[in-house]
């Protein structure tokens, strides 16, 4: 009787913790960057009729909201990214509205938490009954739910599609576990208007289909015995292309052509993959920052003992999926609480995990073990979202410095980045300058360098820092000014110039940075020392390319 609770146990924590979000009112930041391009058809297509989102800068900028989605092409106006989360969002949007809310509006924060808590609880729900069909342990699959980077995005970040893609593969494989037990058309109709749902919160999710073997091996069929069940039937499937048909609307509607490759100088480089570092590096590592996703191995090897053939079926299509991942140009996603790409397969991970570790003698040893697992991934959870864990440039010395770390002391502790070439550039070197030694001693700037270039720069600066004595670096900032042509600042572009702020002393620490610098026609870069502390450089090098598009 109390296992038909799990999945209830999911959504009531998820609603608490998202509703103590909301109080925090930390959930301002819910519009700003790629959430504010998904969210961005609601306002502009509801409710201004405004196809070329120019009327709703002026909200945004009301707001405050940061957005980067506009993107030229053939001189109109495309957002970037795919409708599918604002279709899904709907509902919650339009009752916003009917309540009096603006769009961006603190009660229509709240709808949108309310929105990604229910298809939160839609995916647990649907989970949980194939879990009851295949009689998993759903005790283990509620905690799986909540042991995950999820948590984050359902309530800090609750407008990006990686939850609506997970619920969409929990709906998907739930009417095919339907469609197979009972052969009803209704439930194929179903599997293509989710499918076609899916494809338009992210196209990559159509990779997805690499798991079908796998699934149908689960779910007692097979490609052969499924392909059966579709013969005469599989044109309910063409039910998908009506949510396609609405993107392309869309798209029609901004440019003139129904078919757009949105993602403009972004792509894959497929013969740079960093499986290693997507599965493993404390950068965006999936198995570091989800280490209750370590059970896996466990269950992969359960299911090699038990000569099961589903264990196989998953490996090679997961290996696939992580390699396609990790081509992505900037295969760490840029700013993410773990490695955000592989949320929408949770499903097929979690359930390599139940069947792995079906029929235990002790069926709550498991789930016993994962509370340690969840209460790192809760800490870790509150680490990010506090500014602790550094968005994008993580590595092992800086995870060890602020492991477990609570305190407001950390907020912001960790700095320096390294950035990612922009897709589809080359770098060609046109500056370098080394210094052997700089003593600051107090100075505000120092090793300041001037480029002119018609071109994106990318720097290169390496460099060995000493202090004889305890310092606290957080005033120290590699900084990049850009200047118009008359002289007048373009941008200033600023980083804490430090991996740990208060790095070692009486030693000398090593130093690598790699950012990209917009195009000025004079840029200016320097070390900013706003506090004029005393410390020391050495063996500094600096290298200045352009980036020049293929």
């Amino acid at each position: 009787m109390l296992k038909s609770w799990s999945w209830i146990t999911v959504v009531v924590f998820y609603a608490v913790l998202s509703l103590w979000y909301f109080h925090a009112e930390r959930s301002y930041k819910i519009f700003n960057g790629d959430s504010a391009g998904y969210y961005a058809y609601l306002p502009a297509f509801v409710s201004n009729q405004d196809f070329q989102f120019e009327d709703l800068k002026a909200e945004e900028n009301q707001a405050k909201v940061y957005s980067n989605y506009r993107i030229k092409k053939d001189g109109k106006i495309l957002n970037k990214y795919p409708i599918g989360v604002a279709i899904l969002l709907l509902p919650f949007y339009l009752i916003g509205l009917l309540i009096g809310s603006g769009p961006y509006e603190t009660s229509m924060q709240f709808m949108i938490l309310l929105g990604s808590v229910f298809y939160l609880g839609l995916a647990s729900h649907c989970f949980d009954q194939i879990c009851r069909r295949l009689n998993y342990n759903r005790w283990l699959a509620a905690i799986l739910f909540i042991g995950t980077n999820l948590v984050y995005y359902v309530i800090a970040e609750p407008l990006m599609s990686h939850l609506y893609s997970l619920s969409g593969f929990c709906v998907i494989l739930y009417f095919i576990i339907k469609f197979i037990d009972t052969e009803q058309r209704k439930w194929l109709t179903f599997i293509g208007l989710a499918v076609g749902l899916l494809i338009t919160v992210r196209p990559i999710n159509v990779i997805g289909v690499l798991m079908l073997p796998f699934v149908l091996e689960l779910f007692g069929s097979n490609l052969t015995h499924f392909g059966k069940l579709l013969k005469g039937k599989y044109k309910n499937l063409l039910w998908g292309l009506l949510p396609i048909s609405i993107q392309c609307l869309a798209w029609y509607l901004q440019t003139g052509s129904p078919i757009i490759w949105s993602y403009a100088n972004e792509g894959f480089n497929w013969l740079e993959p960093h499986i290693w570092e997507v599965w493993f590096s404390f950068k965006k590592g999936l198995f570091i920052y989800v280490p209750i996703l370590l059970i896996l191995f466990v269950a992969l090897v359960q299911s090699v003992r038990k000569r099961q053939k589903s264990g196989l079926l998953f490996i090679i299509p997961f290996i696939i999926i992580s390699y396609i991942i990790s081509c992505w140009w900037s295969w760490y996603y840029g700013d993410s609480f773990g490695h955000r790409a592989f949320i929408e397969f949770y499903p097929f991970l979690f359930l390599v995990i139940l069947n792995g570790l079906k029929n235990q003698k002790r069926d709550w040893l498991m789930p016993t073990l994962c509370a340690p697992l969840i209460l790192l991934n809760l800490i870790q959870t509150w680490q990010y979202e506090k500014g602790i864990i550094h968005p994008n440039s993580m590595d092992v010395n800086k995870y060890a410095h602020i492991f477990l770390k609570t305190d407001d002391a950390y907020i912001g502790c960790l700095g320096n980045e390294q950035e990612a070439v922009p897709y589809g550039a080359r770098k060609e070197l046109i500056e370098q300058k080394n210094w052997h030694e700089i003593s600051v001693a107090g100075q505000p700037y120092l090793m300041s360098l001037e480029v002119t270039s018609n071109q994106e720069l990318f720097i290169a600066l390496d460099a060995k820092k000493y202090s004889a004595t305890p310092i606290n670096y957080k005033g120290t900032f590699l900084t990049a000014q850009g200047f118009n042509a008359d002289g007048s600042t373009k941008f200033i572009k600023t980083l804490p110039y430090y991996d740990i702020n208060t790095e070692s002393y009486g030693e000398w620490t090593k130093l690598h940075t790699e950012i990209v610098i917009p195009q000025a026609s004079m840029v200016r870069i320097y070390i900013w020392n706003q506090q004029k502390l005393h410390f020391m450089l050495k063996d500094i090098s600096l290298k200045i390319f352009e980036l020049v598009r293929k």
